[in-house]
């Protein structure tokens, strides 16, 4: 009797080891890159956290970057993706600050988005799971922001002297991307075309052709716009969050930003 049961604890045992095991198994794998992610859940602590209301705090995954919104700031960086493996380089952000409860969810969330081992995608979902297979993250599947949804009014722009500079007061450079690759817009002095190129969250455009020939009184509104201009040509990868539009050089700078004009 004694024999039957240890047996019978070591089969429970084992079969206890099991379902644990079932439930930190890892990720499955699937089509993960150029879907925007919507944050659902998170762990904080071994804390399973429900998503900050009010605010969308989100993922892209794109050629090998991550970028995203996480309740205050923006982060961006690397990741490497290999089968249902996934890794996460060190992310950089923004370093505004917010209220601290969305501060608290904004670190929590970073910290379980850098232990990521592995992950599970599918058409409407994402988990990311640990090394240890124990699910993190889960996302829904967003909206995918768009370039073409109106007109752009520029904010700052990299001057081309290491300087991220703000538009002069009483000009009013735009930028419109059409879908089919055509871009029109302005330049605070005159009207201007050219053409993009974008794929997942890399971009490229034309060097622009100026389409009326106005001239300004003003030589830093005539230097501002050729500036502008030129920052437009060094766009390598942009980001859309709400209703800002920012394009970035390939080092990962600021080319220039953007607000959907209203």
């Amino acid at each position: 009797m004694r024999a039957v049961r240890w047996v019978a604890a070591l089969v429970l045992i084992a079969s206890v080891l099991a379902l644990a095991g079932c439930g930190t198994s890892g990720g499955a794998g699937g089509k993960l890159e150029d879907t925007r992610w919507v944050l659902k859940t998170y762990d904080s602590k071994g804390v399973t956290m429900q998503a900050p209301g009010g605010i969308s705090i989100d993922a892209l995954f794109s050629g090998g970057k991550v970028s995203g919104f996480s309740g205050v700031n923006t982060y961006r960086g690397s990741y490497k993706l290999s089968g249902s493996k996934l890794s996460i380089g060190k992310l950089a952000s923004t370093l505004i600050a917010g209220p601290q409860d969305l501060m608290d969810a904004e670190q929590a969330y970073i910290a379980a988005l850098q232990k990521t081992g592995s992950y599970t995608a599918d058409a409407g979902s994402l988990a990311l799971f640990d090394q240890g297979g124990k699910k993190t993250i889960e996302y829904t599947k967003g909206k995918t922001p768009s370039l073409t949804v109106g007109t752009w009014n520029l904010i700052s722009y990299y001057n081309g002297r290491d300087a991220i500079v703000g538009v002069i007061n009483g000009t009013s450079p735009t930028a419109v991307f059409v879908s089919g690759g055509a871009m029109t817009g302005s330049s605070g002095v005159n009207g201007y075309s050219s053409t993009y190129k974008a794929k997942g969250q890399e971009i490229s455009i034309a060097k622009p052709a100026l389409t009326t020939n106005n001239a300004s009184t003003d030589p830093a509104v005539t230097r501002q716009e050729l500036e502008y201009l030129a920052a437009l040509q060094l766009a390598a990868r942009y980001e859309i969050r709400g209703g800002r539009l920012d394009l970035f050089r390939a080092d990962g700078s600021f080319a220039a930003t953007f607000e959907l004009a209203k």
